[in-house]
């Protein structure tokens, strides 16, 4: 699955899913409401990216029929 990902598309989602991590962190450890919120806003945006490469990915996927294209991508917008 990754294998069509380049290694700075790895790269991002790795640091996507540390910022998520530490978001979390943060917020069990007790930390600032300042530093949760400003930790959060980077995984918002980064969550975002993700939802939206992965969109687009699955568009461009010559595998799936247009048809299913089409779910797919109806299931990730009536999510948000």
């Amino acid at each position: 699955m990754l294998a069509c990902l380049t290694t700075r598309e790895r790269v991002l989602l790795g640091v996507v899913g540390l910022i998520v991590a530490t978001t979390a962190a943060l917020e069990y450890g007790g930390a600032s409401d300042v530093a949760i919120f400003l930790v959060a806003a980077l995984a918002l945006a980064g969550v975002a990216w993700v939802v939206s490469f992965s969109t687009e990915a699955a568009a461009g996927n010559q595998s799936f029929t247009a048809g299913s294209r089409s779910v797919i991508q109806l299931g990730v917008w009536s999510s948000i």
